[in-house]
């Protein structure tokens, strides 16, 4: 197996409960951000968007909606860099990682209104429409700047 998977998925087994224990959620997502930090120095983006993804749960799990949209917005900032990548290279895009990066800001959005932080919901919207402006995504971009998270 890849070390990079078997290191994965070596920390998704410690969030498994075990007789009698409950599984150490705080120290499996330092894990995960760290590992994320890793791959990222070694240019292994796919796999990093993947550790910033299993954070953002363990962030959900602790109860913690600042670090739980911290680590949605990094997922999503990589797959819109991966979409970068690809375009710089002319490599022909099915738009997944757009639209997963979409997908990943929304959720911040919504997480952040959900707990009354208005202010820095309307911050990322700005920013993902800024983003696809720069991406050449101009008519996606547009309703992010129009969006008013209530």
């Amino acid at each position: 197996m890849d070390p990079v998977v078997e290191r994965y998925v070596h920390i998704c087994r410690s969030l498994k409960k075990r007789f009698l224990r409950k599984p150490n959620i705080t120290e499996a997502r330092d894990n995960f951000y760290s590992f994320g930090k890793q791959l990222l120095v070694s240019g292994n983006k796919e796999y990093a968007v993947s550790c910033y993804l299993s954070a953002s749960q363990c962030e959900e799990q602790l109860g913690n909606t600042v670090g739980e949209t911290n680590a949605l917005t990094k997922a999503a900032s990589l797959f819109l860099q991966l979409e970068k990548d690809k375009q710089m290279l002319c490599i022909s895009s099915n738009e997944h990682y757009l639209a997963a990066g979409i997908d990943c800001y929304n959720k911040a959005v919504n997480k952040l209104v959900a707990s009354h932080k208005q202010d820095l919901a309307l911050k990322l919207c700005v920013e993902l429409g800024c983003l696809l402006v720069d991406m050449g995504h101009i008519p996606d971009a547009l309703p992010h700047f129009i969006k008013r998270p209530l």
